[in-house]
């Protein structure tokens, strides 16, 4: 048992450094795309907008069917999705193909094969101990991906065009069938007869009306938000500051590579302290690398700090929330339960993205978003302080 543990791991691990490698790197196509397509920063910075929304609105959906029919089947569902949206983008001529393709369809596919996909597939190859720990050490695969990813995509889009540069990550999501083999987890066995009795209905009601759960929810739209703003407008601030290109690319590689320790430390750290002590830590470490590092002078080494700071505080809340989420309420509906919070956060995503191109294109500034930046920061970091975070306990039903 563990053995197949760590292959779970070790491939949910590449699928998530194949699909958010892919996703962080589209900032870095916003410039190349507008040059040559006469499109200002707010056309791409929309088309990821509704790219974050669908990849939020179909997460629900694609966790129940992990719930109901295994994890495999919903990655390669997803995985061609994704796929599909790339191919359409590598031919794109007009907004409304990039809404579609790298909005619309990339959305859907990111759902089908992300993170709640594929956390669900560790929670049930581990016991709950455990899960804290081993939810980390997979969201570190993001940090590859930005990593190995992001870095690349300049130097190809230089060499070869943004349109070859789509081409190559549709290829690198193709791999993520052939992981969906490792990856390919069954329902969820209650090992109790009052969760075999409880329904997917059940399960939402009693979530809906435990007020941790709209907390989580409530916290992770922050989440997104930060996340999105950065990755889709950070190389865009850096070179307004006069920065290279180059520069933005190794700012949110640092990120990635940053984020290996700070994930891991939070999944060793949630398995010995209160996980909602620790996110409100995180999103106050945000909030206050925001204000220092955008309004004081911007250089390469101010911006390769601050990425390496953000990066202990970046997807270090994935593993922290997940976790919660089936410590309180169990592993069964762990997909849809999960893929609802995420929702949330796909709807922070989409206002990071697309809010962040608006202000920009009506101010010609970033001012006015890192002071909403910071805010959420602080809104998220003292929302989580009162969590109820002990497992729910259910009545074991009477046999008849």
């Amino acid at each position: 048992m563990l053995r197949y543990g760590v292959f779970v791991v070790i491939a949910g691990g590449l699928v998530l450094a194949f699909t958010f490698g892919a996703r962080q790197s589209f900032g870095l196509y916003l410039s190349p795309i507008g040059a040559d397509l006469g499109w200002s920063i707010g056309i791409m910075s929309f088309a990821l907008a509704i790219q974050s929304l669908f990849w939020g609105l179909g997460q629900p959906f694609f966790g129940w069917i992990a719930d109901r029919f295994g994890t495999g089947r919903t990655l390669v569902i997803g995985a061609a999705i994704y796929a599909a949206g790339l191919f359409y983008a590598s031919r794109m001529e007009t907004p409304e193909d990039a809404y579609l393709s790298l909005g619309l369809l990339v959305g859907l596919g990111a759902a089908g094969c992300g993170m709640p996909i594929v956390m669900t597939a560790v929670a049930r190859a581990f016991p709950r101990e455990r899960h804290p720990l081993v939810m980390a050490l997979t969201a570190t695969g993001v940090s590859l991906g930005q990593f190995f990813v992001t870095p690349a995509a300049p130097v190809i889009i230089e060499a070869y065009g943004w349109r070859a540069g789509l081409l190559g990550l549709m290829g690198l999501i193709g791999l993520v069938v052939l992981l969906a083999l490792v990856l390919r987890s069954r329902p969820a066995t209650p090992m109790r007869a009052m969760e075999a009795d409880q329904s997917l209905r059940e399960a939402l009601t009693e979530a809906w009306g435990h007020s941790g759960y709209l907390l989580l929810t409530a916290g992770f739209f922050v989440c997104g938000f930060h996340v999105q703003f950065i990755v889709t407008h950070l190389p865009n601030f850096i070179a307004e500051c006069g920065l290279p290109a180059t520069t933005g690319g190794w700012a949110i590689s640092a990120i990635g590579i940053f984020n290996l320790i700070g994930t891991t430390a939070a999944g060793f750290l949630g398995g010995r302290y209160r996980k909602k002590y620790l996110l409100s830590i995180l999103y106050a470490l945000r909030a206050l690398m925001f204000a220092v590092y955008a309004f004081t002078p911007v250089t390469t080494t101010t911006t390769l700090i601050f990425a390496a700071g953000l990066g202990l505080a970046w997807l270090s809340t994935v593993p922290l929330t997940s976790a919660l989420v089936g410590q309180i309420f169990g592993i069964r509906y762990l997909g849809t339960l999960f893929g609802i919070v995420f929702l949330s956060h796909q709807a922070g995503s989409f206002l990071g993205a697309w809010l962040g191109g608006y202000v920009f294109d009506l101010t010609g500034s970033y001012d006015t978003i890192w002071l909403i930046n910071i805010g959420l920061g602080v809104f998220a970091a003292i929302i989580h302080l009162p969590i109820a975070d002990k497992p729910i306990v259910r009545p074991l039903a009477q046999p008849a």
